[in-house]
């Protein structure tokens, strides 16, 4: 590997490959980059997407450093070739990543021996946080990766295959994902671990929710839900369309929402406090999602933040980091007023559980428990 430049892999999906990669003398100049199958170049990039998070953990200075490749269908990228990430004109690659293992080839291998003479294993409790969208979930990944490296991490578990969970467990002591209570307990041992997720004021998560659908729809920049997937980025096509400006428009479409719309907008916040997903969710759901939450050690809310991180930090004994930053803050305008009594109205259908449990988990904080 080239011992010139940093880099990183985020995410590899079939056809879609993304992270983050800079000179290390240089880190301020964007690294033009070739995605290479076969010793062929199948995609060019240049590393100069923003990413915050690298800011607040203090990685790169300006964040202009992140990078994606989307290779054509043709290219048989999930067919178990090598992929290579170089620089044009050096050498070596500066990865070289097994499309069917979806990890770096030597680094596997090393990883392979080492394993068989010293088996990696966290002996300790596991610290599991189930992200919710919107509810200030990146901003605590980041922190509680940057503390807790040393004892093994793994953000966005939704991305990783389910038969790897159970050994990531034994691996790791922080696991997150976006994943419902009903994939916890049914892929995890939650008897050594403790279960944390932050919720957030529904009506608030929901506007935050819509705002992202739509950027990430419309963000020509960003193809990872355009490739990996397209329900996403059809809603939020459907949604950058509306205008909320006028509250019959978005009344309409909240009645008009079929059920693959539901799965992403209808009570979302409850939704991963159950067992399984339905196609809409109703009364007794909001029970199920009651009796799930005594699996957790601790429930915070994204708008007593601070509290819930001081908390986590004094439980665990983890020294309070320098960096205070908030990520993943939308920079678009707000869509509409989602205090206003005509859009809650309007709106109602879709958070009316998460709103009850909402309620609930604030009291349960209230008295203690």
């Amino acid at each position: 590997m080239n011992p010139f430049y940093k880099i990183a892999i985020d995410r590899v999906n079939a056809n879609y490959l993304s992270g983050w990669c800079f000179h290390r003398f240089r880190p301020d100049r964007p690294v033009r980059l070739h995605c290479r199958l076969g010793g062929r170049v199948v995609a060019e990039t240049t590393a100069d997407r923003f990413r915050e998070d690298l800011v607040a953990l203090g990685i790169h200075r300006s964040g202009r450093c992140g990078f994606e490749f989307t290779l054509a269908n043709e290219t048989g990228a999930d067919d178990g070739q090598v992929l290579e990430i170089v620089v044009p004109g050096t050498m070596p690659a500066l990865l070289r990543v097994s499309t069917r293992t979806q990890e770096p080839v030597g680094l596997r291998r090393i990883a392979d021996r080492l394993r068989s003479l010293w088996p990696l294993r966290y002996r300790g409790r596991n610290i599991f946080f189930m992200h919710i969208p919107k509810t200030a979930g990146t901003s605590f990944n980041t922190l509680a990766c940057s503390l807790l490296a040393r004892d093994g991490v793994v953000a966005h578990l939704e991305l990783t295959e389910r038969s790897r969970y159970a050994q990531l467990q034994k691996q790791n002591r922080y696991l997150s994902g976006h994943l419902a209570v009903g994939v916890w307990k049914s892929c995890f041992d939650l008897g050594r671990a403790d279960l944390l997720t932050i919720v957030r004021e529904p009506y608030a998560q929901l506007h935050s929710h819509l705002n992202w659908l739509i950027e990430t729809a419309t963000h020509s920049a960003d193809n990872y839900f355009k490739q990996r997937n397209p329900v996403i980025h059809d809603l939020g096509c459907r949604l950058a369309g509306l205008d909320f400006s006028e509250p019959a428009a978005v009344q309409r479409f909240v009645s008009d929402l079929d059920d693959l719309g539901a799965a992403f907008l209808d009570n979302g916040q409850t939704r991963y406090f159950l067992d399984h997903q339905p196609g809409r969710t109703n009364s007794a759901d909001l029970q199920q999602a009651r009796r799930n939450l005594s699996l957790f050690r601790a429930i915070g809310l994204t708008e007593a933040y601070p509290l819930f991180v001081d908390r986590f930090l004094a439980c665990y004994h983890l020294r309070r980091p320098p960096r205070k930053s908030v990520l993943n803050r939308s920079a678009a305008p707000p869509l509409f007023d989602h205090t206003h009594p005509e859009f809650q109205e309007v709106l109602a259908p879709l958070v009316e559980l998460d709103r009850r449990l909402y309620l609930d988990i604030r009291d349960r904080m209230r008295n203690g428990r």
